[in-house]
């Protein structure tokens, strides 16, 4: 348990880690009078990081062997830290960003964690229906296998063969 505990500290500071790094980079873009739409590809690592926190978040929390008291803490100050620097880059666009930028960026985000959760959602059930054709694949070639295996054995019984 001490070693999985161990993995899931160093998961976590890892994705914590790509957020700050991708922060940073917009930081500093902006401060040195760059636009902002300069560092996309920062902001989507953040994003991207953020979300790959929570969903790792979501299942260490439904997962029977995590005991949740010792990390507590830190799950919750991690994502506090993530939850400002959202807050700072907002106030960037705000300020260094056109009108409504910031407004537009809130709407984008919404509309693609829903492309996002649909995407996941679809391959989920492609993945079901993969599965589903493999069994039936599975069972048609078990099938005939028994029916050749009964024709040989009839035959064997009744001395044709």
């Amino acid at each position: 348990m001490d070693r999985l505990r161990r993995i899931w500290e160093f998961v976590m500071l890892a994705e914590l880690a790509a957020f700050n790094a991708a922060y940073q980079t917009v930081k500093a873009t902006v401060q040195a009078g760059r636009e902002i739409a300069s560092c996309a590809q920062s902001i989507g690592t953040m994003v991207q990081s953020k979300d790959d926190l929570h969903k790792k978040l979501q299942k260490k929390k439904n997962s029977p062997f995590s005991r949740q008291v010792e990390t507590d803490l830190e799950e919750f100050l991690a994502l506090e830290d993530i939850k400002q620097a959202e807050k700072d880059l907002e106030l960037l666009m705000v300020y260094t960003g056109r009108i409504g930028l910031k407004d537009d960026w809130l709407k984008y985000q919404a509309q693609a964690r829903k492309a996002r959760k649909d995407a996941e959602r679809a391959a989920i059930k492609q993945r079901e229906e993969l599965m589903e054709n493999i069994g039936l694949a599975f069972s048609i070639v078990l099938a005939f296998a028994g029916v050749v295996a009964s024709i040989y054995g009839l035959g064997v019984y009744m001395g044709k063969w």
